[in-house]
């Protein structure tokens, strides 16, 4: 059985980190613009991609400084409810703090969300 593939994202209005993980390896680490100057299809497609690379759904963990901005990813509802796809399943985490500071604090806050 193939480990599965978990993304974590933190977001502010200033900057979005992503780091993805299959099992206990980080495929994919990312600090990326804000989410009020990205395209609506931006994260979805990101997501769908991971997916579509590794063939299997992509399991997601969402924290944000609000809800305003997890919808300006377009991967939760205005309810506060992720996404949920063929692709991915986003789930939203509450914000622990340090995921959304600066440094290399926030990868390792996210990595830990990836854990299982």
């Amino acid at each position: 059985m193939k480990p599965a593939i978990r993304v974590a994202i933190g977001a502010t209005p200033e900057v979005t980190r992503l780091v993805a993980m299959r099992g206990a390896r980080e495929v994919l680490r990312a600090r990326l613009g804000p989410p009020s100057q990205v395209h609506r299809w931006a994260a979805p497609l990101l997501l769908e991609s991971l997916a579509l690379w590794y063939q299997q759904p992509v399991r997601v963990v969402l924290s944000a400084e609000s809800e305003a901005i997890s919808s300006g990813l377009q991967l939760s509802d205005g309810f506060g409810f992720g996404c949920r796809t063929l692709h991915y399943d986003v789930a939203w985490g509450r914000s622990r703090g340090a995921e959304l500071q600066d440094g290399p604090a926030a990868f390792r806050a996210l990595r830990r969300r990836c854990r299982p």
